[in-house]
C-alpha cells in the first residue's frame, strides 16, 4: 500500500531485527509509544477500507489515523475506529510490543522510582502523644 506514499502508512523495525514492516500509525505520542497495525495483516475488504479512508479528501486535514478513523462509518455500518484498534498495538519507546487494550502505558524515560509500598501508620495521621500535647498546653 505504501508505494504510492499514503499517509499513514510507515514501514517501521518493529522488533529491531532489522527487518521493515508495513504498517498503519494509528497515533504517536510524546514518549515515543506508537500506535499501529500491520497492513499486512488486513484481508483484501479490509486493506480497501483503509485506503478509502486515508486517500478521503479531508484526510489531509488530520494528523492522526486515529482521529481520522473516529469520524468514519465503514460500508458495514461500524466505525472505523472500532474496528482497527482491535488490530492495534503499542509499540513502546523501549521497543516492547503490546497488545493496545492491554492496559500497560510506558513510564517516562525519566522518572524516579516508584514506592508502591503502604505507607506506615506514623506516615498517615499523627501519634497520639503529637495530638495531646498541644492540647495539655492550652490547658
Amino acid at each position: 500500500m505504501s508505494q504510492q506514499g499514503y499517509k499513514f502508512i510507515e514501514w517501521l523495525d518493529l522488533d529491531g531485527s532489522g527487518l521493515l514492516t508495513e504498517v498503519a500509525i494509528m497515533k504517536r505520542f510524546p514518549s515515543g509509544d506508537v500506535v499501529f497495525f500491520k497492513v499486512g495483516d488486513l484481508d483484501i475488504i479490509d486493506k480497501q477500507r483503509l485506503r478509502n479512508i486515508i486517500t478521503n479528501r479531508n484526510s489531509s486535514l488530520y494528523d492522526e489515523l486515529w482521529k481520522l478513523c473516529e469520524i468514519t462509518t465503514l460500508g458495514n455500518g461500524v466505525n472505523a475506529l472500532s474496528f482497527f484498534s482491535q488490530l492495534a498495538q503499542i509499540r513502546h519507546h523501549n521497543g516492547q510490543i503490546t497488545p493496545f487494550n492491554s492496559g500497560k502505558i510506558s513510564a517516562p524515560r525519566t522518572a524516579a522510582p516508584v514506592n508502591f509500598s503502604e505507607p506506615t501508620p506514623a506516615e498517615v495521621a499523627p501519634s497520639f502523644d503529637q495530638v495531646a500535647k498541644p492540647a495539655a498546653a492550652k490547658k
